[in-house]
């Protein structure tokens, strides 16, 4: 009989830092979307509902970068639409997929968008989905997108016109960066804002509501670019007839604070006991440090830069979505 599941181990951080890599669109690429009838597991547990059974639905596909006119989130132009799905009973959900052959470039190198249509509707964001630069993009459509999600037009999203909410439709990659080595663990803190639901036939009790999640860790690296990254600060390092050389500007004696957009970073678990990692992917969250820290530079101990990143709904695409995606690919 199979065993339970424990797994040992320290989480990776892995940062997605601005970098000038222009994601081509995704009109006109082949993909495919698929209604998957009996999915070997599905459990639904927020307050979004499975997908409309017997409704005509059709989905389409957009990459997902930095919006570098306006900070954020951006959507590049969309795949063509997939034609009519028709989900037949609860707990069927819809596979999407496009095999890595068919990327264009730097799609590996953002995130995609999957866009769901009810009827003669329009589309609404029904999730966010992680891109191995490596893999078949595959991904799935569990549920619903809720009510108060807006809708756009597909010959919106199918093209590069800018929109308030959709951005410079202009997306840029980002540069995967490794944060580390960690020290003493990385710490997920898991945080629930709540009501009470108070009736005069019993006593009240407490719901959950807003959900999010904190992430907090300690990096044993500490030369002047980590300090730079953990403290903030201005960095340059560059040769000159052959000397490189290295300059940070820190401590900015102001009181101003620029808010200037999320950016997706992600945590790579530790191995199960199949020998896999998934991918835990923020996209709603500061990746820039949000505490002060204090470092010790003496002969007994090392000087760690401490690092916490805190969940800010501030893009106009993040309200009503999940930003936190996690992906499990079981195969080598």
């Amino acid at each position: 009989m199979p065993s339970y599941s424990f797994r040992v181990g320290v989480a990776g951080v892995v940062v997605f830092e601005s970098a000038a890599l222009p994601i081509d669109p995704l009109t006109g690429v082949d993909f495919t979307a698929s209604v998957v009838t009996s999915p070997t597991k599905l459990f639904l547990n927020d307050i979004q509902t499975g997908l409309p059974i017997s409704d005509s639905l059709e989905v389409c596909v957009t990459p997902v970068g930095e919006d570098k006119t306006n900070t954020g989130l951006t959507v590049g132009p969309a795949t063509d639409e997939s034609g009519d799905l028709e989900v037949t009973a609860a707990g069927q959900v819809i596979k999407v997929v496009i095999e890595n052959a068919d990327f264009p470039t730097n799609f590996g190198k953002g995130l995609a968008a999957i866009w769901l249509k009810e009827g003669a509707g329009d589309y609404k964001l029904a999730r966010f989905s992680y891109v191995d630069p490596a893999k078949d993009f595959i991904t799935h459509v569990m549920t619903r997108p809720l009510a108060t999600v807006q809708e756009f037009a597909y010959s919106l999203l199918a093209s590069s016109t800018a929109d308030d909410d959709l951005g410079d439709r202009n997306p840029e990659g980002w540069n995967r960066v490794r944060y580390g080595p960690t020290t003493g663990g990385v710490d997920v803190e898991r945080i629930v804002d709540e009501v009470t639901i108070d009736i005069d036939t019993s006593t009240g009790f407490p719901i959950a509501t807003a959900r999010s999640t904190t992430v907090s860790f300690r990096v044993a690296a500490n030369d002047i670019l980590d300090i730079v990254r953990a403290g903030a600060g201005n960095f340059v390092r560059n040769t000159h007839a052959g000397v490189e050389y290295e300059e940070a500007l820190q401590s900015l004696a102001t009181a101003n604070a620029r808010v200037t957009g999320v950016k997706p970073f992600m945590l790579i678990m530790p191995i199960n006991s199949r020998g896999f990692q998934e991918i835990r992917l923020f996209i709603g969250s500061l990746t820039t440090n949000q505490v002060g820290f204090t470092q010790n530079w003496g002969k007994t101990g090392l000087a760690n830069t401490s690092y916490v990143f805190r969940t800010a709904i501030q893009d106009r695409l993040l309200p009503d979505q999940h930003c936190e995606i996690v992906f499990l690919r079981r195969a080598a």
